[in-house]
Order: C-alpha cells, then sequence, then structure tokens
C-alpha cells in the first residue's frame, strides 16, 4: 500500500526541506522506495542528498526518468 506524506508550511527557512530528506531516509531504511518531489524554488533537496547534478532545466519528468529507469524496468 501507497502512502503520500506531505510537508507544507507556508513560511520559509523553516526546514521544510531537511525534515522531507530525512522522512525519506527513514523510510527508505525501512526498505520501502521513496520518492521526493518539490517545487521549492531553491532545490535544496538534491544539495542535501549529496547529488552533485545539477541539470534540471530538461524537467521534472525527464529527470525522473533518467534517474528511476533501473526501478521501473
Amino acid at each position: 500500500m501507497s502512502k503520500v506524506i506531505l510537508v507544507k508550511a507556508n513560511k520559509g527557512g523553516v526546514g521544510k526541506s531537511w525534515l522531507t530528506l530525512q522522512l525519506a531516509h527513514a523510510t527508505a531504511l525501512k526498505d520501502k522506495q521513496v520518492l521526493i518531489i518539490t517545487s521549492d524554488s531553491q532545490n535544496n533537496i538534491p544539495r542535501f542528498a549529496g547529488i552533485k547534478e545539477n541539470n534540471f532545466e530538461n524537467g521534472l519528468e525527464y529527470w525522473i526518468t533518467k534517474k528511476m529507469e533501473h526501478i521501473w524496468n
């Protein structure tokens, strides 16, 4: 069964990205698949996660497909 966890606050600088990454990490440690989707213009989650590639110019769908292809096939 799938679950959706939404982290939302209207105020900036309250740790939404960091909390989201920590929740995702804890969930992944339980052998669950995790997908984080963010609309944050600062796009901190990939940087916090240690992702060096910061080429998101092709859009979210392209990046997800490229990175998750091994799971889907």
